[in-house]
């Protein structure tokens, strides 16, 4: 779907909407969310409506009790809305029967990168002041990156 940009600014959307809307229609990413909530459990229309209507974020049930089945169908749509660049969010230790709600979001950028990433490498990632894990990671190198923070913000 093509929107012009008089559309796009004749909308009353708040920043963040109006971010996600521009995103979405003139393919410059592809934006998603969607609530993974515990089947039996009850959102509250008025929640249900606002995720809707502020994230495009429809809900879809899940049983956390089954943690493998659960993770499987997060997973699988978090890899399919990202392209398949991310193919796992969660893990079933992730996931246990009280966990009610899962909101997640998926954001695959389709730009080119003014300054490109260096060949992804393995390290090791904080987790928290205790815990860390391996990762795939990329970095990358700028000189004078001063001189570019002020078009960042």
């Amino acid at each position: 779907m093509e929107i012009s940009q008089k559309t796009l600014l004749k909308t009353k959307q708040p920043t963040f909407e109006k971010l996600i809307f521009t995103l979405k229609y003139v393919d410059v990413a592809s934006v998603a969310a969607r609530m993974f909530v515990q089947s039996g459990f009850e959102l509250k229309s008025p929640f249900t409506q606002s995720a809707l209507d502020l994230y495009d974020a429809p809900p879809e049930n899940v049983d956390y009790s089954n943690a493998i089945a659960a993770c499987n169908t997060i997973n699988t749509w978090v890899e399919k809305e990202t392209k398949a660049m991310i193919k796992k969010l969660f893990n079933p230790a992730d996931l246990d029967p009280n966990t009610m709600v899962a909101l997640c979001s998926a954001l695959h950028f389709k730009g080119k990168w003014q300054f490109p990433f260096d060949k992804p490498f393995d390290d090791v990632f904080k987790l928290n002041d205790k815990d860390t894990q391996k990762a795939a990671l990329m970095r990358v190198k700028v000189k004078n990156i001063r001189s570019q923070i002020g078009t960042l913000v």
